[in-house]
């Protein structure tokens, strides 16, 4: 029998998300964490700051996510994962 543990990573970082949304802020944030293939869910989630842009609003957040214990042995690579939206599931 194999025990599968969760894996838990806490980040700090920018999330760009579009501003045609119509869910609030905090769930498009969620959302977007969770389309990143590593990434298994989203325990918490903390909104830091809100900028503006033209097509998109960046928010500045401090989340807990349960990811992938395979890419939490790569801390390098997890965060290339979250910054990258080619790593992502559409």
């Amino acid at each position: 029998m194999s025990v599968h543990l969760p894996t838990l990573a806490d980040a700090s970082m920018t999330v760009a998300v579009s501003r045609d949304g119509s869910q609030r802020l905090a769930d498009g944030v969620e959302a977007r964490l969770r389309r990143v293939d590593a990434v298994e869910s989203v325990e918490s989630l903390e909104l830091e700051g809100v900028h503006p842009g033209l097509n998109d609003l960046t928010a500045e957040v401090t989340t807990t996510l349960r990811v992938d214990p395979e890419a939490a042995t790569d801390r390098a690579g997890l965060a290339a994962a979250l910054q990258d939206p080619t790593r992502c599931r559409r």
